[in-house]
C-alpha cells in the first residue's frame, strides 16, 4: 500500500501543479473577498471541489499508460488498487476543507455561523459524492466514458458559482437555518454512500478493459 502510495503522490507533484495552482488561486481570492466584506465564499467551495476530484485526473493517466493491466503483476489486493484513489480523494477533501476553514476563521469573521457550518459541509460533501459517483464510472467503464459526466459537474459547479456570485448567495443564505445534527447526518451519509462506491469499485476493477 506504501508503494502505491507514493506511486500517487509522484503523479501529483508531476501532474497536478494545474489543478493546485487554481485551487490556491480561487482560495486566495476568497481570502481577500471575504476580508473586504465582499464577494460570495462560493468560491471556497468550488476549491475543494477541484482539489477532491483531483484523483480523477489520475486515473485518466493511469489508464493511458495502461496501470490496470500493469498492477495485476503486483501482490495487492483490488480493494488496495481502488481504496488507494478513494484514499487520495478523502485527503484532498479533508485539506480543501482545512484551507477553507482557515479562511473563514481569519476572514470570516463577520459571516453568520449558521452561514459558516453550510459552507464547511458543502466543501465535504461536494468532492465526495462526485467522486463517489466518478470514480464509480471510471473503475466499470473508464476515464473516456466517465469524463462525460466529468466535465457536465464541472460546468454545473461553475454555473452554481456564478449563479452564487450574482445573487450574493441567497440559496446558501436561505439553507443556512439547517440545525447541525442534520448537517451532520449529511455529511455522514456522504461518507457512507463514498465507501460503499469504493466497495463497488473493488467489485468492477479492471471491468472497463472487457
Amino acid at each position: 500500500m506504501k508503494g502505491l502510495l507514493l506511486k500517487e503522490w509522484y503523479q501529483t507533484v508531476a501532474q497536478g501543479k494545474t489543478i493546485l495552482l487554481a485551487a490556491a488561486v480561487m482560495f486566495t481570492a476568497s481570502a481577500v473577498m471575504l476580508a473586504h466584506g465582499e464577494g460570495s465564499p462560493g468560491f471556497l467551495v468550488y476549491a475543494c471541489f477541484l482539489l477532491g476530484i483531483f484523483p480523477m485526473t489520475l486515473f485518466a493517466y493511469d489508464e493511458s499508460a495502461g496501470w490496470v493491466e500493469y498492477s495485476y503483476a503486483f501482490p495487492v489486493r483490488k480493494a488496495q488498487l481502488t481504496g488507494v484513489k478513494y484514499l487520495l480523494g478523502l485527503l484532498c477533501t479533508i485539506l480543501g476543507t482545512v484551507c477553507s476553514g482557515i479562511v473563514l476563521a481569519a476572514f470570516g469573521g463577520w459571516l453568520n455561523r449558521d452561514y459558516t457550518a453550510l459552507l464547511l459541509v458543502e466543501s465535504i460533501c461536494a468532492p465526495l459524492l462526485t467522486n463517489a459517483g466518478l470514480l464509480l464510472l471510471s473503475f466499470r467503464f473508464g476515464s473516456t466514458k466517465a469524463r462525460y459526466l466529468y466535465f457536465v459537474i464541472v460546468a454545473l459547479f461553475a454555473g452554481l458559482l456564478g449563479f452564487s456570485v450574482s445573487s450574493d448567495d441567497e440559496l446558501g443564505h436561505a439553507m443556512a437555518g439547517a440545525p447541525l445534527p442534520v448537517l451532520l447526518g449529511v455529511v455522514a451519509l456522504s461518507l457512507v454512500l463514498y465507501a460503499a462506491s469504493w466497495r463497488l469499485s473493488t467489485v468492477w476493477y479492471g471491468k472497463s478493459r472487457d
